[in-house]
């Protein structure tokens, strides 16, 4: 009995275009979707799909940080050229950009309120901003180290941000 025949012709039921070249990545609060950075721009993706909704320009430096507000309708970014930048998820607008540190920053995150959001930078400071009016609330110094890493106490009651330094430091 001859061998079956095994040529055959597959049409593709779809493909992913390339939506992150490294660097950071944030997952939505509800997971349904990704910023993720693609050389200086953010592709924000729907997760189920691998549909790019959005690509946000950028600034021609690489993204260092990105964090998305609690309700989802909020993208932070900030890149090495120290430009920290506030996206409509919904529209992919800019909102607000603004200059938030002399040098990089490294990290940030949103607090369980949903109302500030933390910036962490080589210049080895933290600082906390008011998401709605866009104004630095505090600026913690102290660390001897670049800052890395922030975290707000679960408890939005509890007004407590705990950083964290390169040289392994947390305050």
């Amino acid at each position: 009995m001859p061998p079956p025949d095994q040529r055959k012709t597959y049409a593709p039921a779809s493909s992913l275009e390339v939506f992150h070249t490294g660097g950071p990545i944030a997952l939505s609060r509800d997971g349904k979707l990704v910023a993720a950075a693609c050389q200086e721009a953010i592709n924000v993706v729907e997760v189920s799909t691998g549909k790019t909704l959005h690509n946000l320009p950028g600034d021609t430096e690489p993204i260092t940080a990105l964090a998305w507000s609690r309700d989802g309708k909020k993208i932070f970014s900030a890149s090495r050229s120290m430009r920290c930048s506030v996206w409509d998820a919904t529209t992919g607008e800019s909102v607000r950009t603004f200059k938030a540190h002399n040098t990089p920053i490294l990290h940030m995150t949103v607090d369980p309120s949903g109302t500030l959001l933390a910036t962490c930078s080589a210049d080895r400071t933290a600082r906390v901003w008011d998401v709605a009016k866009g104004f630095c609330t505090h600026a913690f110094r102290g660390h001897a180290a670049m800052v890395t890493t922030a975290l707000f106490h679960p408890d939005a009651k509890r007004l407590v941000l705990y950083t964290g330094a390169h040289d392994g430091e947390v305050r």
